[in-house]
């Protein structure tokens, strides 16, 4: 949460309540973009190599502490069933699409 927070703030887009998504009916996403952050742990001052065991240790907190969903998760699912099922896409929008 904090970094949607943090990509909104930073970047002009509208955070979640500001989103008018009546629109958009039956969307999966409010359209507000997306901001990716990557970080090298093996860069910086010292190096984070434990980074990987760090985040094992905890998924396993959070696992034993009876967190069935990890943030991120609807997403990726979505994601994973769009790339299953296609995008629907009126024929006229499509036939635009393919004579750019």
């Amino acid at each position: 949460m904090m970094i949607d927070i943090l990509g909104g703030a930073l970047t002009g887009s509208n955070f979640s309540h500001q989103v008018n998504s009546s629109a958009y009916p039956g969307a999966d996403s409010a359209h507000t973009g997306q901001t990716i952050i990557l970080i090298d742990p093996t860069k910086g001052n010292g190096s984070l190599r434990m980074f990987t065991g760090r985040i094992e240790e905890l998924v396993e907190a959070m696992a034993e502490a009876g967190q069935t969903r990890l943030p991120g998760g609807r997403r990726l699912a979505a994601r994973k069933l769009a790339a299953e099922r296609g995008i629907a896409i009126e024929a006229e929008t499509w036939k635009q699409l393919q004579a750019l």
